[in-house]
C-alpha cells in the first residue's frame, strides 16, 4: 500500500486530529459501553465481536470521544482505520504500515514511546493474521494500546484465542435489549425502567420498587415489546416504523451478507443456497429440540454437511444451543438440545412474521423464549434447561450453589396446569425460588398458595418480559 495514499486515510479516518470529536460521543450509550470503558486503562488488547449491524462501530468511536472528553487523552495519540471488504484482502504489511506510519510520521516518535497512545481499528477480520503483528506490538510497549472490532469471525480459529492468551479481552456486542430499544425508538411514551433485572439481586426487593413503573407502562409495554421482538433489534432500524423496510434491511445488510460473503469466504461454502434454506429452518424452529436427523431427512441433505454448517453457524454468534442439564456439565451427542437464533427479528424477517399473524400463533411464545434465553445467557453461560421423562423446565441457571427454575409463560392468563414443571422442580430441589417470565403479570406467591399438593413455601416471582 502507498505509503502517501496510507497518511491521506489516517487524516481522512481521524478528523479529531483536527478537533472534531465524533458525533457518535453524544448518541444513546449501548450496555456494552461501561465495561469498555473500564478496561481502557489497562494495557490489553480489547475486541468487539459480533453480528453485523449490531453497532460495533458506532462503539468504537464513543470510545474514542470519552478518551477525548473525559480521559483528556491528546487527540493525536488516537489513531483510528476502518478496513474495508475488498476482493484483494488487506495484507499484514498493510497492518504494520498504518501502524508504523502513524507513530513515526504523525506522532513523530518510535515504537518505544514512553506515553500512551491508541490504536481503534474497524473490521479487523479483513486482515488474515492480524494477532501476530498485534501481539508483536504488545509483547514491545505496553503503552499501546488497542481496540479492534470485526465480526464474530475474529475468533473463529483457536489459535487466535491461544496467542492472544491473556493479552486480550473479548467483548461480544449483540442485539438490542428491550430498553436499549427504548432509549433508541422515541416513538411512543414509554419511558426505559431505570436499573437493571439481575438474578443475583433479591428478586423480591426488585418487584417492590418498580411497582409504580409497572402501573405506569403495563397498557403499552406488551405492544412494544412484540413490535421489539418483530422488528427493532438492530440500533440502525430500531426508530422505523415500517415493517417491510426493517425485514428487508435485515434480509439484505445481515443474513444475505452472512450467507453469501461471510460463511464462504471463511468457511469455502459453495451451496450458498442449501446453506441459507438450513439458516431459514434454525430461525423458523428456534425455541424447539434440534436434531441433525431429522432436518437432513426433511431437506435431503447430508448430515455431515448439515453439522458443518451449523457449526459455523454457531462459531459466527448466529444460532446457540441450549443443553438438558446433567451434573456432568459434558456434552454428549445424544443429549437433549435446543436451538435459539441470535435474534428474533431474523426469524420474523426471513418467514414474513408480522405482529398480525403472530397473534394467536405458538411462535410468538418461542420467539419471547429465545430473547429471553439469549439475554440471561449472556450473564450466565452455563445455563440450561431441564427435561425429565418429559417434565420441563425452559431454563435453570446455576447460582450460589442452587440452579435456579425460570420458566416463560407468554400468556393473557397463565394457568396452575401452566406451573406444574416449575411446581416440581421446586419441590424437588434444593433451591430458594423460581421465576415465571411473563406477557403481563408482576406479582410473587409461593408455591403452597398455587397448589395445595406443595408443602413448599418457596416463592415464585412472575416478572414480565419487557421488564428484562
Amino acid at each position: 500500500m502507498d505509503e502517501a495514499k496510507i497518511i491521506r486515510e489516517l487524516y481522512d479516518f481521524n478528523p479529531f486530529w483536527n478537533g472534531i470529536i465524533p458525533l457518535e460521543g453524544g448518541l444513546f450509550h449501548r450496555r456494552q459501553f461501561a465495561p469498555l470503558s473500564r478496561l481502557l486503562p489497562l494495557s490489553q488488547i480489547m475486541t468487539l465481536t459480533g453480528l453485523r449491524r449490531t453497532g460495533k462501530t458506532t462503539l468504537m468511536l464513543q470510545l474514542v470521544a470519552h478518551l477525548i472528553q473525559n480521559e483528556k487523552i491528546p487527540p493525536q495519540r488516537i489513531c483510528r482505520y476502518q478496513f474495508e471488504e475488498k476482493l484483494v484482502s488487506p495484507k499484514l504489511e498493510d497492518l504494520e504500515a498504518i501502524i508504523r506510519l502513524y507513530i513515526r510520521s504523525i506522532l513523530k516518535e518510535d515504537v518505544h514511546t514512553p506515553q500512551r497512545l491508541f490504536f481503534f481499528l474497524d473490521e479487523l477480520q479483513c486482515v488474515e493474521g492480524w494477532q501476530g503483528v498485534l501481539k508483536k506490538y504488545y509483547d514491545l510497549n505496553k503503552k499501546i494500546k488497542f481496540v479492534v472490532s470485526g465480526s464474530a469471525s475474529l475468533f473463529i480459529k483457536k489459535a487466535t484465542r491461544e496467542s492472544l492468551a491473556g493479552r486480550a479481552f473479548e467483548e461480544k456486542v449483540t442485539p438490542l435489549s428491550f430498553k436499549e430499544y427504548l432509549f433508541l425508538n422515541r416513538n411512543h411514551s414509554m419511558d426505559p425502567m431505570q436499573g437493571d433485572f439481575n438474578l443475583e439481586e433479591d428478586i423480591g426487593e426488585f418487584i417492590d420498587t418498580h411497582k409504580i413503573f409497572y402501573a405506569k407502562n403495563r397498557d403499552i409495554a406488551p405492544s412494544l415489546f412484540e413490535t421489539f421482538l418483530i422488528q427493532g433489534q438492530f440500533p440502525e432500524i430500531a426508530p422505523w416504523k415500517e415493517t417491510s423496510l426493517s425485514f428487508r434491511y435485515i434480509r439484505e445488510s445481515i443474513v444475505s451478507k452472512l450467507i453469501e460473503y461471510d460463511l464462504p469466504k471463511l468457511y469455502g461454502f459453495r451451496k450458498t443456497d442449501e446453506l441459507g434454506l438450513f439458516f431459514s429452518i434454525l430461525a423458523r424452529e428456534t425455541g424447539n429440540f434440534f436434531e441433525y436427523e431429522n432436518i437432513a431427512r426433511e431437506v435431503g441433505i447430508a448430515q455431515n454437511t448439515l453439522k458443518e454448517y451449523h457449526h459455523a453457524f454457531m462459531e459466527t454468534s448466529l444460532v446457540d444451543l441450549l443443553y438438558n442439564y446433567t451434573k456432568k456439565h459434558r456434552r454428549a451427542k445424544r443429549q437433549l438440545k435446543k436451538n435459539y437464533i441470535a435474534s428474533p427479528n431474523l426469524t420474523c424477517a426471513l418467514h414474513h412474521f408480522t405482529k398480525e399473524n403472530l397473534s394467536d400463533n405458538p411462535l410468538m411464545g418461542h420467539l419471547v423464549e429465545t430473547e429471553i434465553i439469549n439475554r440471561l445467557k449472556e450473564k450466565h453461560p452455563q445455563a440450561s434447561f431441564w427435561n425429565q421423562r418429559g417434565k420441563e423446565v425452559d431454563m435453570i441457571v446455576p447460582l450460589k450453589n442452587q440452579l435456579i427454575p425460570l420458566e416463560v409463560k407468554y400468556k393473557n392468563r397463565i394457568q396452575k396446569d401452566d406451573l406444574k414443571p416449575i411446581l416440581n422442580f421446586l419441590s424437588q430441589k434444593n433451591t430458594s425460588f423460581g421465576i415465571v417470565f411473563t406477557r403481563n403479570e408482576f406479582y410473587q406467591e409461593t408455591a403452597q398458595a398455587i397448589s395445595q399438593k406443595t408443602s413448599e413455601d418457596k416463592p415464585i416471582y412472575f416478572i414480565p418480559v419487557w421488564m428484562v
